[in-house]
């Protein structure tokens, strides 16, 4: 994911970090700023992968989700929004081979029928052997709306996000297909 990083809390946050972590939460309703904002219940970590100053001070962010987390207690949010939160297992694993396989085949597809269509991608992208890590770089590649990649973050476990990540890869190659067809 890419953050543009600009408000002076943020900035405080990015100075506090005490490795290149933090947590990312999705706003159920409401607005950040101010009172009165909920936040689903479940996030991830979220590692700084590379890290820009601009001239005038703000930071642009590569950042890549690393582990889900369930927010147990919300705390004050000053300077910045802060919870306890309890990391999430991810499940078992064991077997996943051939879903994985499928997986990164249906991504391949994505990617270049993508990029045939004009939107770009790295149609050499490398599907990590790690169920987990596989399934967070297929949602932070597939184009989501915000509820959807959060009801994929929701799933309890990885063979479960990659199953619908497979799905959800099929149904995109297809629109995109469609049209490119109608063009």
């Amino acid at each position: 994911m890419l953050l543009h990083v600009f408000e002076k809390r943020y900035m405080t946050m990015l100075d506090d970090l005490v490795d290149d972590r933090f947590g990312v939460v999705l706003i159920r309703e409401g607005v950040e700023i101010g009172s009165g904002a909920s936040y689903h219940d479940i996030g991830t970590v979220a590692r700084i992968a590379e890290s820009r100053q601009t001239e005038d001070g703000r930071r642009l962010l590569a950042t890549v989700g690393e582990q889900r987390f369930a927010v147990v207690d919300r705390l004050p949010d000053d300077p910045y929004p802060t919870a306890t939160v309890d990391l999430l297992d991810e499940g078992p694993v064991d077997g996943c081979e051939a879903l994985l396989v499928a997986v990164g085949r249906a991504l391949r597809r994505y990617l270049v029928v993508s990029a045939e269509s004009g939107h770009g991608g790295d149609v050499h992208f490398e599907l990590s052997p790690d169920p987990a890590a596989a399934s967070y770089q297929v949602a932070s590649l597939l184009r989501l709306s915000s509820p959807e990649r959060q009801d994929l973050l929701e799933l309890p476990t990885a063979r479960r996000r990659l199953e619908r990540e497979e799905r959800l890869l099929q149904r995109e190659v297809e629109l995109l297909e469609r049209v490119m067809g109608a063009s």
